[in-house]
């Protein structure tokens, strides 16, 4: 997710997470912040698109959420493995709560963990950028400008002589 400042895709600012998805056909702005700490932390959700947003495409943004953030993850057996050990236990109660982030789609984890692997991570992220900028929609602000960058779905990738999703036709 979120791992340069550089990154046009996820963003984090003033402790909310926020990134464009595509709801019902058109981009809107996913944003998510803990509303509240504790035992038992909230998630604020908000979704906010130009056109309206059906019911089924603000669940589906809901299961997203759930999936990129683990929040559907059972610590527990993690917990009783790792509590014990005399290496990982102390991290394990400091960072007690902390869930397993990951991409909301496994193209865009590959993508990411190949193009970050490359020269450096800054590199990586210039280039992970420049692919939403030409293959992903953008949302649109209130002066017609963009304001935010989509990340391309694989059958937005096509090239001559490469079929979708990069299979040699």
């Amino acid at each position: 997710m979120r791992r340069r400042w550089k990154n046009t895709v996820d963003r984090w600012d003033d402790g909310q997470y926020s990134r464009v998805i595509i709801a019902d056909g058109h981009p809107a702005r996913l944003t998510a912040v803990q509303a509240t700490t504790g035992v038992q932390p909230t998630l604020m959700v908000t979704v906010e698109s130009a056109t309206p947003i059906s019911e089924r495409a603000l669940n589906e943004a809901g299961l997203l959420v759930q999936k990129m953030f683990g929040l559907a993850v059972d610590l527990r057996p993690f917990y009783e493995l790792a509590d014990d050990d005399p290496a990982i236990g102390p991290l394990v109660q400091r960072f007690r709560g902390l869930r397993p982030p990951r991409f909301p789609t496994v193209f865009e984890g590959l993508v990411n963990a190949i193009a970050c692997q490359q020269v450096a991570l800054d590199l990586g992220i210039i280039v992970l950028n420049r692919l939403s900028q030409r293959f992903g929609p953008h949302l649109v602000d209130h002066d017609g400008g963009s304001d935010g960058l989509v990340w391309p779905h694989c059958d937005g990738l096509i090239w001559p002589r490469w079929g979708r999703c990069g299979v040699v036709v």
